[in-house]
């Protein structure tokens, strides 16, 4: 019997062996499971912060938005109305070209003859009346 004993007391301490080894593993699994879910927990409020956060800049960009709109107006109408004063400018001063190059060209014409293709120079210098030609092509 006492084999008996021996291998009973063998597996009954065999068994308390285990039970500390499980309450010690309970207790790292205890750890681990909380510390899971702190990070979890931690995660989970950082990313509704960082949520909460673009939200909030959204709306502090549609406010801001908002508010120099009328601005943003005004600056863009005054860059239409300088543009459209430039190009007026240049419009002038093409006009201004062709009314010199018209008067330019009637008085050169006062000073030759024309008939069809014939042209005779009547009273035009020679520098004169080859820019007339040169014109008149």
């Amino acid at each position: 019997m006492r084999g008996l004993n021996v291998e009973t007391a063998s597996v009954t301490e065999m068994i308390s062996k285990i039970g500390k080894s499980t309450t010690l593993l309970g207790g790292v699994g205890g750890f681990l499971g909380n510390a899971v879910t702190s990070i979890a927990s931690f995660a989970a409020t950082a990313g509704l912060s960082m949520l909460v956060t673009g939200v909030v800049s959204g709306l502090f960009n549609i406010i801001d938005n908002k508010i120099h709109e009328r601005e943003n107006k005004i600056k863009k109408g005054e860059e239409a109305l300088t543009e459209s004063r430039e190009i007026r400018e240049q419009t002038d001063n093409i006009n201004k070209v062709g009314t010199k190059a018209k008067d330019r060209y009637n008085e050169l014409r006062s000073g030759v003859y024309m008939n069809g293709n014939q042209i005779k120079n009547l009273s035009l210098s020679t520098d004169d009346y080859e820019e007339f030609l040169a014109i008149n092509q």
